[in-house]
């Protein structure tokens, strides 16, 4: 793991890391953030982590969500538009933003709270619009 002031990328930014960067200072505990697709292919980060275990970390987000979604789906209970996960290191919050894409959040343990929400409502928005829908 870096340090927490060292930002790395193994990739361009794009207008989507402009906007995940906008997370950034939130909570004291922030480690990541990633938008990524229903497969947990990332389409862009902005992350403290390194890139490799910020592409990973959304991989596995990613198919804990999809089989989330597949389930309450197949069971007629709904969509799901969240997910948080809590473990001994890293907390997390996954949002669904439709059209099979997903936006989480990486923080170190305890750092999950009400501005974190707020502010994805935001970033959510701004991305769709970003790509036009």
């Amino acid at each position: 793991m870096k340090k927490p002031g060292e930002l790395h990328r193994d990739m361009e930014r794009s207008a989507f890391a402009e906007i995940l960067s906008h997370i950034d200072g939130v909570c004291p505990g922030f480690r990541a953030a990633v938008f990524y697709d229903s497969e947990g292919e990332t389409i862009d980060y902005h992350s403290y982590l390194e890139p490799f275990d910020t592409r990973l970390a959304a991989a596995h987000i990613g198919v804990i969500a999809a089989s989330a979604a597949r389930r309450f789906d197949s069971l007629n209970l709904g969509e799901v538009e969240q997910i948080e996960i809590h473990a001994e290191k890293l907390d997390s919050i996954t949002m669904s933003m439709g059209d099979d894409l997903f936006l989480s959040v990486i923080v170190t343990s305890g750092h999950l709270n009400q501005m974190i929400y707020r502010k994805l409502i935001e970033i959510i928005r701004d991305i769709r619009r970003e790509i036009n829908i």
